[in-house]
C-alpha cells in the first residue's frame, strides 16, 4: 500500500471498516425517515436550476450552505469525532464552505445556475442528480446495507459531489466560483483515502467527480478565450 516516510494511508484512519459502518448505521437510524424528505428537497433544488435568475440562485446557494453546515455538525462533530482525531477540523472546513455559499450566493447573489445549453451545465446536472438520487443505489449495488448508505445532505460525499454539479451549472460569478472549490476538492482527496483504506471503492466517485469538474471548468475557460484572427 502507499507508503511515505514509514506511514501508510491506513495509519490516518485508526478504526476498522466494521466500526465505521456501525457508526453510519446508528447515524442514519437516528434521523430516519428524514432522508426521504431531504431527497425531495434536494431534487427541488436541482429543479430550481432550470430557471436562471437571482431568486433561484439564492435558494440553491442557501440549500447547499445548509447541507454543508448539517454534514459538518451532525456527521463530523457529533458522530465522526468519536473515530477520527481530525473530525473537528473537517467540520469547521464544512462550516467555512457553508459561509462562502451564504456570502457569495445569498448575500451577494453572485451565483446563478442553469441546466444548459452548454455541455458543462448538463454534466453538472448529471452529477447533482447522481449525488442526490443515484449514489446510494450505487453503494447498495456494491453490497452496502441500506442502513449504511451515504445520503444527501447527511454525508459529506454526496454533498461534495452535488456541489461540483451545481458548480458546473453556475452561469454567473465564474471568478467567485473558484472560491467554492478548494474545500470540496480537499474533501474529495480525504474521502478517497478513506474509501481506499476501507475497500469502499464505490465511494471513489467523489474524486472522480472532482477531476471531471476541474477538467470541464478548465475546458470552458479555455474555450471562452478570444482567438486571434
Amino acid at each position: 500500500m502507499f507508503d511515505i516516510y514509514g506511514y501508510s494511508i491506513a495509519d490516518f484512519f485508526l478504526y476498522a471498516p466494521e466500526t465505521y459502518l456501525r457508526l453510519l448505521a446508528a447515524y442514519n437510524s437516528a434521523y430516519w425517515p428524514a432522508q426521504i424528505v431531504t431527497l425531495g428537497l434536494a431534487m427541488a433544488l436541482i429543479a430550481l436550476a432550470r430557471t436562471p435568475g437571482p431568486a433561484p440562485g439564492r435558494a440553491i446557494s442557501l440549500g447547499l450552505a445548509a447541507s454543508w453546515a448539517w454534514a459538518g455538525h451532525a456527521f463530523f462533530m457529533e458522530r465522526y469525532a468519536d473515530l477520527h482525531f481530525a473530525a473537528w477540523i473537517f467540520g469547521w472546513g464544512f462550516f467555512l464552505e457553508a459561509a462562502l455559499l451564504l456570502w457569495l450566493g445569498v448575500v451577494r447573489t453572485g451565483l446563478r445556475f442553469a441546466w444548459g445549453p452548454h455541455w458543462t451545465n448538463r454534466l453538472g446536472l448529471a452529477l447533482a442528480v447522481f449525488a442526490v438520487a443515484l449514489l446510494p443505489l450505487a453503494e447498495r449495488l456494491a453490497g452496502r446495507a441500506w442502513s449504511t448508505l451515504d445520503t444527501f445532505p447527511f454525508m459529506p460525499d454526496p454533498v461534495a459531489v452535488a456541489t461540483f454539479g451545481f458548480a458546473l451549472m453556475a452561469r454567473r460569478g465564474a471568478i467567485r466560483l473558484w472560491l467554492l472549490l478548494p474545500i470540496p476538492l480537499a474533501w474529495s482527496v480525504i474521502g478517497a483515502a478513506n474509501a481506499w483504506t476501507m475497500g469502499a471503492y464505490e465511494n471513489l466517485v467523489t474524486p472522480a467527480a472532482a477531476v471531471l469538474t476541474l477538467a470541464a471548468l478548465a475546458g470552458r475557460a479555455i474555450a471562452s478565450i478570444p482567438r486571434r484572427t
